[in-house]
This record gives C-alpha cells, sequence and structure tokens, in this order.
C-alpha cells in the first residue's frame, strides 16, 4: 500500500466524518426528519417490529417507519415477498431492514 492511498483514505475519513455532521445539524435546524419515532412502537421488552408475515397468502412485508416513502402503506412496505430476501436485509437503521427500490 502506498502512501498516496493513505493520504486519500485518511482526507476521505475526515470528509464524511465533515458530512454527516452537516447533516445532522441541517436536519435539525431545518426540522427535515422525516423518520417517525419508534419508540412508540416498542413493545413492553423493548422490541420493535421490523417485518410482517401474513400465514394465509405466505407472503412477508417489512415494516417501514418513514413517513414520507411512496410505498409505505400504513407502516408496511408494500412490497410483497414469497421467500425471505437474505440478500437485500441490512441491520435495522431507524426505517426499515431491507434495501428495497424505494431506497
Amino acid at each position: 500500500m502506498s502512501i498516496n492511498n493513505i493520504e486519500y483514505a485518511g482526507r476521505e475519513t475526515i470528509f464524511n466524518s465533515i458530512m454527516v455532521a452537516i447533516r445532522k445539524i441541517l436536519y435539525e435546524q431545518l426540522d427535515l426528519d422525516k423518520h417517525k419515532k419508534f419508540r412508540s412502537y416498542k413493545s413492553d421488552q423493548g422490541y420493535i417490529p421490523i417485518m410482517s408475515v401474513n400465514p394465509e397468502k405466505r407472503l412477508y412485508r417489512f415494516n417501514c417507519y418513514c413517513f414520507d416513502c411512496p410505498c409505505n402503506i400504513r407502516g408496511l412496505c408494500s412490497t410483497e415477498f414469497q421467500e425471505l430476501p437474505v440478500s437485500l436485509l441490512h441491520e435495522f437503521d431507524g426505517d426499515n431492514i431491507i434495501k428495497n427500490f424505494c431506497g
């Protein structure tokens, strides 16, 4: 690994950190945070529903906590899956646990 790569990686890390900080400040100042506060969805044990299953139709839908998502239908993603799309799953990010077409 050359020094140029290390220097670039360092610069990129600094840039990304600054951009994240700016984004947080702007979202707070401009009141742009559109995510529902999922505190109200927590169960008594502190769990948040992240996936729903229709046992009759054998379909899966993922819970969505983003206000302005056009695919959000009363807290559920409109995309239905017959099998769990394991390759599309990610850690809960405050919106959902799936990488979907809406972003």
